[in-house]
């Protein structure tokens, strides 16, 4: 701005101020100012659009890129678990007589695929995630019978098909998660047949985000089976629901991310 001043100000000493004051001095001097002013003003009002432009490209750009992670944040995924289970069950009665009869489990090993879907929108709900899962686990085990001194023990095989949703609070990379789920049970026993029985479970643990596909999962859940039943020769042992701890490492991989 000095330097506008500074040349108008040298301008009209030259024209005014040096030399005799001729009619064609007079002439080009207003000419000349009326140009430097024009030229200033188109100058500002290019600079203003080019801001103008500058700006809706970066929103234009800023909304794509909040588009784009939206879209990798959520989706479909897929994951697979393998953990320790330990079992209990607070026995049953044998009929005819009624008669209590206590139960053991015996350490097992559960395995268990997920499919499900990932919901993550930080514009609208902050750090809360969600998912809704169907997951499955099968597991093989020993029950041991107890009446008196008479001891008999089966071997089952069990799988369970849970509908499950988890609620998660993400932290950039972790991911402490709360969850629920029911579903049905298929009861395996050998040489029992086959019976189908209500499930349940509640979970807790984290995910760590390694990046947009992969993810490691660490839960802890209880779950509830039953009630059952099973033969012992030629007497039914009826009311049996078990309880299972489990701590279950698994690997999710996003899907079309």
């Amino acid at each position: 701005m000095r330097w506008i001043f500074f040349n108008l100000f040298f301008l009209a000493k030259r024209f005014y101020g040096l030399g005799p004051k001729t009619e064609m001095k007079v002439f080009y001097f207003p000419w000349l100012l009326f140009v430097l002013v024009l030229f200033l003003t188109m100058r500002g009002f290019a600079l203003t659009i080019g801001e103008d432009a500058g700006t809706l490209i970066e929103e234009t750009q800023a909304v794509s890129l909040e588009k784009k992670n939206k879209e990798k944040l959520s989706g479909f995924f897929v994951a697979g678990f393998v953990g320790p289970q330990w079992i209990r069950s607070e026995g049953g009665h044998l009929d005819p007589g009624n008669k209590p009869v206590s139960i053991n489990n015996d350490f097992s090993v559960i395995f268990s695929p997920t499919f499900g879907y990932y919901w993550f929108d930080p514009k609208r709900l902050g750090h809360f995630s969600f998912t809704l899962e169907l997951t499955s686990a099968y597991n093989g085990s020993s029950i041991s019978l107890n009446q008196g001194s008479r001891i008999q023990t089966l071997s089952t095989n069990t799988g369970l098909v849970f509908l499950f949703g988890t609620v998660g609070y993400r932290l950039t990379r972790w991911e402490p998660i709360v969850g629920i789920g029911t579903g049905i049970g298929i009861l395996a026993l050998h040489g029992e047949g086959v019976q189908i029985v209500q499930t349940a479970l509640a979970d807790i643990g984290f995910r760590y985000h390694w990046n947009d596909k992969w993810s490691l999962r660490i839960e802890s859940f209880m779950g509830w089976l039953g009630p059952s039943k099973l033969n012992v020769g030629n007497q039914e042992v009826h009311s049996i629901q078990y309880f299972s701890n489990n701590f279950v490492v698994g690997i999710g991989y996003a899907l079309g991310k």
